[in-house]
């Protein structure tokens, strides 16, 4: 039986001659086809890829592109040799699959670049007395009045105007009926709370550390900054508006402020920020803790809309953790009025109505 016929090419200018070949030692070794003299081998991790064409595989390798060895398909060693085979990084049409991931990465890279430099020159064009400005039509155009519980929102504002919440910014505070375990701020000092969350708290510590928190995102114009990089690619040409260009672009993209995702940082800074905020007005800043029980109490229940925004990492709660240890407060000191504020805060509809009308008789 004929042994089978290998064509081997050493260089490009080289006619190709017919060898047999063998293997052992991890190369392939090549004979004269019919004297038998050894004429090369070449290890097989210096094999790129095979590649076929009728009945012929051409063997191709990584250290040059003019060697090459051309067998049949039924070759008796080509089994072998193919679990040899080294996939190329780059095969034909390998080049534009990298030059599109390298494309990709690019465009990602420089949006990233790009959203945080729109961010924050709009921060610099956008004065905090027109953030105000933005903030109370966002809020108009957004908050569904029908909605606003009265009784609450005017008892809850009064809770927050005892605190010190802000230098910067009048905090105003609407109370929403609604089951959703949720709360967000509005750049400018509007700070919206859902009843759903209102009522998983229990002690009035942990409706400071709320109002301190998304007072915090509003103080350190976190929200402005966030909502200018969800609608970065709309403001390209930031460099040729005006304020109130941007303003409108910022106004007709409201509808983002309920479901505005905060990063790593800006959550970090803002829990720092609202330790700050609970020792200033002496509340004791482990309710914050236990606002996060709260909210993973509610997210078990698939409730708290509020972590969709607001993630509540391991990490975060153990940083909060050492922070409160780092800042080593004092005994915290009941407030009677924020108490009482509190108690009528928690108090069902029902309640609150009987007390109204008992009211009405006193006078």
């Amino acid at each position: 039986m004929m042994d089978p016929v290998t064509l081997y090419r050493k260089t490009a200018y080289d006619t190709p001659v017919e060898v047999k070949i063998l293997l052992y030692q991890e190369a392939i070794h090549m004979y004269d086809l019919h004297t038998s003299v050894f004429i090369d081998s070449i290890p097989l991790k210096q094999l790129s890829h095979l590649t076929t064409a009728g009945e012929t595989v051409t063997i191709h390798f990584k250290h040059s592109d003019d060697v090459k060895l051309i067998l049949e398909d039924d070759h008796p060693v080509l089994p072998e040799i193919r679990k040899a085979e080294r996939k190329p990084f780059l095969k034909p049409g390998g080049k534009v699959f990298v030059l599109t991931i390298f494309v990709i990465a690019g465009v990602l890279l420089l949006n990233v670049l790009f959203s945080s430099i729109v961010a924050s020159i709009g921060l610099s064009v956008i004065s905090p007395e027109y953030e105000k400005q933005l903030g109370d039509q966002m809020f108009n155009s957004t908050v569904p009045q029908t909605l606003v519980d009265e009784r609450r929102t005017a008892t809850l504002q009064t809770f927050a105007d005892k605190l010190q919440l802000s230098n910067n910014y009048k905090i105003k505070v609407t109370v929403l009926r609604a089951r959703e375990v949720n709360a967000y701020a509005i750049p400018g000092g509007n700070i919206v709370i859902y009843t759903g969350l209102l009522d998983k708290m229990e002690n009035y510590d942990e409706l400071v550390a709320l109002l301190g928190h998304e007072a915090s995102h509003i103080n350190e114009r976190h929200t402005t900054r966030s909502i200018l990089k969800e609608v970065s690619t709309k403001l390209f040409l930031i460099f040729f508006m005006d304020v109130s260009q941007i303003g409108s672009i910022l106004l007709l993209n409201a509808d983002k402020l309920r479901g505005l995702s905060y990063s790593r940082s800006l959550e970090t800074e803002a829990d720092e920020k609202v330790l700050e905020i609970m020792q200033r007005n002496k509340v004791d800043v482990n309710g914050m803790l236990r606002m996060f029980d709260r909210l993973k109490e509610a997210d078990t229940l698939g409730t708290a809309e509020f972590l969709n925004t607001h993630p509540l990492t391991d990490k975060r709660i153990r940083y909060t953790k050492k922070n409160i240890e780092k800042i080593g407060q004092q005994k915290p000191v009941t407030d009677p009025a924020l108490l009482e504020l509190w108690v009528n805060l928690q108090k069902k509809e029902e309640e609150a109505v009987e007390v109204s009308s008992d009211d009405d008789i006193v006078e």
